[in-house]
């Protein structure tokens, strides 16, 4: 496996296992959907992902340093190509559903969860589509 397929894993799962427990914790109610409260929720859950990916492409380039040092070929800028032209199209789905839910009344902070919403599925979607054309193509 190249380091930039683990990379896209590193992404892929620290994204889906922290986010995806924040949007639990939201619908189970244990994190409150608006107030100070829930704004440090989410501000550590973003840090821990950052410090999770730091930590883990560390040690992933500590591994294996001259695959994480190689530059890329033209069948990883292929992939990523493929996979950013993906992402952005969720993202942008999920901005255009934005319009219509902001002319309702549904309140600010259900707004601003679906913009975010929409950034953790794009990079969701993103690097599942790394991994899948890594995977297609070895």
């Amino acid at each position: 496996m190249s380091f930039r397929e683990k990379s896209a894993w590193i992404q892929f799962l620290t994204v889906l296992v922290v986010f995806g427990g924040y949007y639990l914790a939201i619908h189970l109610g244990v994190i409150p959907q608006r107030g100070a409260e829930h704004f440090r929720a989410l501000m550590g859950c973003i840090g821990l992902v950052i410090v999770l990916q730091i930590a883990l492409h560390i040690i992933a380039a500590v591994l294996n340093p001259e695959d994480a040092r190689s530059p890329k070929d033209e069948r990883e800028r292929a992939i990523q190509h493929r996979s950013h032209t993906i992402g952005y199209y969720v993202l942008t789905l999920g901005v255009f559903i934005l319009f219509p839910l902001g002319h309702s009344n549904i309140g600010l902070s259900y707004l601003l969860h679906w913009a975010f919403f929409s950034v953790v599925a794009s990079t969701l979607s993103l690097t599942l589509t790394q991994i899948i054309l890594f995977r297609r193509n070895s």
